[in-house]
């Protein structure tokens, strides 16, 4: 049997604390232990899966190509079924929950809530992939747009933020 409760808990939490983001999110598919979230307004080769790890932001420029954004890692643990938390944390430096639903949560939606609202406010325009490196960038101001288009590098692609998914 999958273990499918850590998208239970998203799927809530994501009804509860959707009008938090700014740009509103919604649940795209959902298989077996994963499940992919894209977000009104920005392009559709921006991917966000939740998996049984937690949450892992990418980005698709190919078929075949894709860049990881950022993780929102978690390795829950249990002390008598009763306290919760992240065996990824240091010891002694792990914060303990009273639920699974709270561990999740604190430790790793409302982080991905911040991180997704700071990183695509209204000043983030594209991204800039650069395949040859295997990494992207966010570019924020037209500036950074109009130098990289003065060369045309075949390694270089923009994908701009604001297309509709």
């Amino acid at each position: 049997m999958k273990d499918t409760y850590k998208h239970d808990i998203l799927e809530s939490w994501l009804k509860q604390n959707k009008k938090r983001f700014c740009h509103l999110p919604s649940i795209v598919k959902r298989e077996n232990e994963k499940m992919l979230i894209r977000f009104k307004g920005l392009a559709r080769e921006l991917e966000c899966f939740m998996s049984s790890s937690g949450i892992a932001v990418d980005l698709k420029y190919s078929q075949w190509g894709w860049c990881n954004i950022k993780n929102f890692d978690l390795k829950e643990h249990t002390t008598n079924g009763r306290d919760y938390y992240c065996e990824f944390c240091l010891s002694g430096m792990q914060e303990f929950y009273s639920s699974r639903e709270a561990l999740w949560s604190e430790h790793c939606f409302e982080p991905f809530l911040s991180w997704v609202n700071e990183t695509f406010d209204s000043s983030s325009i594209a991204f800039l992939v650069e395949s040859d490196k295997g990494c992207c960038k966010i570019l924020k101001n037209d500036f950074e747009i109009t130098e990289i288009m003065k060369y045309n590098d075949p390694n270089r692609n923009l994908i701009f933020l604001n297309r509709l998914p």
